[in-house]
């Protein structure tokens, strides 16, 4: 917890380093590093692409097992997001489970977060659950996810749809 206000002769100089340090804090890292995760899931389910695009920048790059992958334009991230979507119909996904597991400033604009991934149908499990670590900026007063690292193997499942798009590096 930070103390905002701390008494003392200093009051203004020192409430103000602490109201930044909590505005920098991983407690606010991971609180808005969940809500995209969490409107993310919503974007597909609700097979909504403009929400999902205003999250990701491209070019995006994602790094992973296989080859790298770069989504240069919103054609490409289109591949993606509508493969990604077709996959959880596909596989009968009742619960696309994202959590953040850490996520910490780096800098005013820019926040280095890890998350846990997990698909089931049901009680079952449909893909082992994966990290994925992200680096994400803050662009025009908006966050969003600039490059990606995915602990997938390329040849299966999810792994699959990331690195089958046309922009491999």
């Amino acid at each position: 917890m930070h103390r905002i206000w701390n008494g003392g002769r200093d009051h203004h100089r020192t409430g103000l380093i602490l109201v930044n340090e909590l505005e920098n804090s991983d407690e606010v890292a991971q609180q808005i590093y969940q809500e995209m995760l969490d409107r993310i899931c919503v974007a597909y389910e609700m097979r909504d692409f403009d929400c999902f695009a205003r999250m990701i920048n491209v070019p995006h790059t994602i790094f992973g097992f296989g080859p790298t992958t770069t989504l240069n334009d919103h054609s490409d991230l289109r591949e993606v997001f509508d493969g990604t979507c077709t996959f959880l119909a596909t596989k009968a996904v009742t619960d696309h489970i994202r959590t953040c597991l850490v996520a910490t400033f780096t800098a005013s604009d820019e926040i280095d977060c890890m998350h846990e991934t997990r698909m089931l149908c049901g009680a079952h499990v449909l893909e082992h659950p994966y990290p994925v670590q992200s680096i994400l900026r803050r662009i025009n007063g908006e966050w969003a996810v600039c490059r990606s690292y995915i602990a997938l193997d390329p040849n299966v499942g999810m792994g699959r749809i990331l690195h089958k798009t046309t922009g491999h590096a």
